[in-house]
């Protein structure tokens, strides 16, 4: 699964273009204090780049992100992850996300949030309804400014997968982001310009 992951985000890269950035996080376990180390590269041209070289320059621009995305990868392999505290990497990854430009935010998540207060597999403490409502009223959803959000690596096909993921689509609507139900999949879409 990781390695499908890790195909889409190069598929991504190739579809970035100069002034583009990318940004990856680690998913966290716990709390905000943890160190994570992001990868984030903007795609930047060359200010003595002529036209006729602008091409060769983003090619070669994305194949250098390509080999940082590939290093992420391996590092992030080599940990083993006790819990996935998603709420908390959604609140952190909000604060890189630009109010002014199209983003795209990809989750290589099986989507079931394990922490000390929440703990989604076996459907175990799961939030009530209400719960994101409440959380949204007190300021603690983190905007995501009309993000368009792909998630690969949830099971959406038991009835334990459709609670979760009618949680996620209700939390990404109230942080203002677009998650469609043919982007909350088990597999990486293989297009890529489902972030168009």
């Amino acid at each position: 699964m990781v390695l499908e992951g890790q195909h889409f985000v190069d598929a991504l890269v190739d579809h970035m273009n100069f002034d583009d950035r990318l940004i990856m996080l680690e998913m966290y376990e716990g709390n905000v204090q943890e160190a994570k180390k992001p990868l984030d590269v903007p795609l930047s041209r060359r200010d003595d780049s002529t036209s006729l070289e602008q091409n060769d320059d983003l090619n070669s621009a994305r194949k250098g992100l390509k080999t940082a995305v590939n290093l992420f990868f391996d590092a992030s392999l080599k940990r083993r992850a006790l819990h996935t505290d998603i709420l908390t990497t959604l609140s952190i990854a909000s604060e890189s996300i630009s109010p002014d430009r199209h983003n795209c935010l990809v989750l290589l998540s099986d989507m079931l949030q394990s922490s000390k207060e929440l703990e989604f597999e076996h459907l175990r403490r799961i939030p009530p309804p209400e719960w994101i409502d409440e959380r949204h009223k007190e300021g603690l959803i983190r905007p995501l400014y009309g993000s368009v959000v792909v998630v690969a690596g949830a099971d959406p096909s038991t009835r334990e997968g459709v609670i979760v993921r009618d949680f996620w689509e209700k939390y990404f609507e109230k942080s203002n982001a677009s998650l469609k139900p043919e982007n909350y999949r088990t597999t990486p879409p293989s297009d890529a310009s489902v972030c168009d």
